[in-house]
Order: structure tokens, then sequence, then C-alpha cells
């Protein structure tokens, strides 16, 4: 037998336990019941937690996706939950710090020691509305509210 022929036999035989591999790990993340810890999950279950509800119907007949060319359609999960001024009020030091900007709820605890204009700065406004001081210093800028953008809990309610 060729070297080439060896090549290409051994790149097909790759190629086919990649396949296998993807296929099985693809199946076990949409088999209805089964829980792993990807993110996905976890916000599902945060959103179970937020709205004190589970639905406890059992699965029928779950049904396996059995052909490999087949991608699951994940829907994206939105956090529902909403959170208070009341709430927010509460995480008011800089080991828990939150702030409410243009009606949306941040956890901005982790950003305080890297803030460019000082830990003071944030740590003024854990657990008030820091909208007036955000948008007084940063309004209209896209790198900070970009920033902001990521620590982003969820709205005011």
């Amino acid at each position: 037998m060729k070297n080439s022929n060896i090549f290409a036999l051994i790149f097909v035989i790759i190629l086919a336990i990649g396949g296998v591999v993807y296929y099985t790990k693809s199946t076990q993340d949409i088999i209805p019941g089964q829980t792993s810890n990807n993110s996905q999950n976890q916000n599902s279950q945060n959103q179970l937690s937020a709205n004190n509800s589970v639905d406890q119907t059992p699965i029928a007949n779950p049904v396996k996706n059995t052909t490999p060319s087949q991608t699951p359609t994940l829907k994206p999960v939105v956090n529902t939950k909403l959170y208070t001024a009341q709430t927010v009020a509460t995480h008011n030091t800089k080991t828990s710090c939150w702030t409410i900007v243009n009606g949306n709820v941040y956890d901005i605890t982790s950003y305080i020691t890297e803030h460019p204009g000082g830990q003071s700065k944030i740590s003024s406004v854990c657990g008030i509305d820091g909208t007036s001081a955000f948008t007084g210093q940063h309004g209209g800028q896209s790198r900070p509210e970009n920033n902001l953008a990521k620590f982003l809990l969820g709205p005011l309610q």
C-alpha cells in the first residue's frame, strides 16, 4: 500500500472518530431532563429560582436526536428577574456593590479595583441610583457604556 493511501486511511479514521465524539456530545446536550454545567442550564436554573415556580410535569416520551447532521436550535434564556431599589440598597459595600443606571441594575463589585478613575468613584454609587454620576462623567461615551454592560443583572422593578 502506498504511503499516500495509508495517510488517507488514517485521516478518514480520525474524521470518523471525531464525528462520533461530536455526535455523542451533541445528543447528550439535548436529552430532556439531563443536566450539565453549561451556562444555558445555569441561566435556566436561575430563572426558575427567580420565579419561585418549577414545572414538575413529567416528560412522557423524550425523543433523542438520532441524525448526526442536525444541530439543535437553542433558544436564548432571557433573565426575567426584576430587581427593586430596596434590594440594590442592601448591596452598598465594596464587597457587594450594586448600582442602578438608567433603570437597570448592575453588580460592579469586581470593577471597583479596576476603575481608571479610582475606587472612590465606584464605591460612592454602591447601593444607590448612580445614573447621574455615570452620565455626568461618561454620558454618550461608548467605552464606559460597553464596560458597564458587562455587569448587567437585570431591569429595575
